[in-house]
């Protein structure tokens, strides 16, 4: 592989704050921006003048969970102290905020019908991945006993119920309520999960004892080739632009990695000053943003070659790409979708 020289000018800094950034993310539909830190403040942001919007106060401790529902209409935060607030993503406003878990609420992700919330806490003696409805906020019967601490939570993004969870033995994988598989290839725990949008790969990031990405094959749940090498601390944050053609990975070795998923090379590398937490890309995946223990939101240009549409001025087409790979009402996959969790029918008694 040839020899990359890491960018260290990013096209914009966001900054508000004298605190670590722990997560960041695009709103759906949208030109705004949501974040959340150490000084236990949500702030959404507006991405064409860098402005801060709202500062969404309510938190009562760090807050390192962060995720926004998949029709760009409502934002969820977890914090130190285990507690789960919602927010109104246009207005900022809460909508309602419940104690989901004992302590260190750090993992969250919206269904892919944005009908409920599943938390996960890394304190190690609360093992468990629960399951909220985002209309009540009543928690649903069912949880998973992980047996382990868990790290991260992510669903797949198309229409099926199929859950990742990263623990520190191993991935464990639910589909409809079901234990599917248990994934163990790093040689440690596993900090780090993303999808492609089609949901036939599911990545993965290791841990100070083995910072590699690793690829899986979700028809087989067998991994694809060897790890990816290139980060020499923890991998913290992995994302997949929704072309699927390329991933994003933060790193506590100070750079965040750009991969081409056609070869697994790295095709660029961005420079922090210190630990880089969070990464992701923007919706039309030209930009991608990154933060962490620098205590700023930056914002760097996608390497060239990184769009598969020839014209990206055919707004028709890409935008009809992006909503594809969005929604939740099919897959790219010719598979038949599993069914719903049987709890989820509970949400409409609850609702009504």
């Amino acid at each position: 592989m040839a020899h990359i020289d890491p960018i260290t000018t990013p096209d914009r800094v966001f900054d508000d704050r004298t605190h670590t950034v722990y997560a960041v993310a695009d709103v759906p539909y949208s030109q705004r921006m949501v974040s959340s830190s150490e000084d236990r403040m949500v702030r959404l942001w507006d991405l064409k003048t860098g402005e801060v919007l709202k500062k969404m106060e309510g938190h009562t401790g760090e807050v390192m969970g962060l995720a926004v529902s998949r029709d760009g209409q409502m934002i969820a935060t977890g914090d130190e102290n285990g507690e789960l607030i919602a927010w109104h993503a246009k207005t900022g406003e809460s909508l309602a905020k419940v104690k989901v878990h004992g302590s260190a609420l750090r993992s969250l992700d919206f269904s892919p019908d944005d009908a409920f919330v599943v938390t996960a806490s890394s304190a190690p003696n609360d093992q468990k991945v629960k399951f909220w409805n985002t209309k009540t906020w009543a928690q649903y019967p069912g949880n998973y006993d992980c047996g382990s601490t868990v790290r991260c939570v992510r669903y797949a993004r198309s229409g099926v119920y199929m859950l990742a969870v990263a623990t520190d033995q191993d991935i464990q994988i639910y589909v409809a309520e079901k234990l599917q598989a248990k994934l163990k290839g790093h040689s440690h725990g596993t900090l780090s999960l993303a999808w492609s949008p089609d949901r036939t790969r599911l990545f993965s990031g290791g841990d100070d004892h083995d910072p590699s990405i690793r690829e899986w094959d979700t028809s087989s749940w067998t991994q694809v080739g060897l790890p990816w090498k290139g980060h020499t601390y923890k991998v913290n944050c992995i994302a997949v632009n929704s072309f699927g053609t390329h991933a994003v990975s933060a790193s506590s070795d100070n750079s965040v990695r750009v991969w081409q998923l056609s070869d697994k090379n790295t095709v660029a590398i961005f420079q922090h000053t210190s630990s880089v937490v969070c990464a992701a890309f923007s919706a039309d995946g030209t930009h991608i943003l990154s933060a962490g223990y620098d205590k700023k939101i930056t914002d760097w240009k996608a390497p060239k070659g990184i769009l598969p549409l020839a014209d990206v001025s055919n707004k028709v087409i890409f935008a009809r790409f992006t909503f594809l790979s969005l929604s939740h009402l099919a897959s790219f996959n010719s598979k038949v979708p599993e069914p719903a969790p049987k709890w989820q029918s509970a949400s409409k008694v609850i609702s009504n």
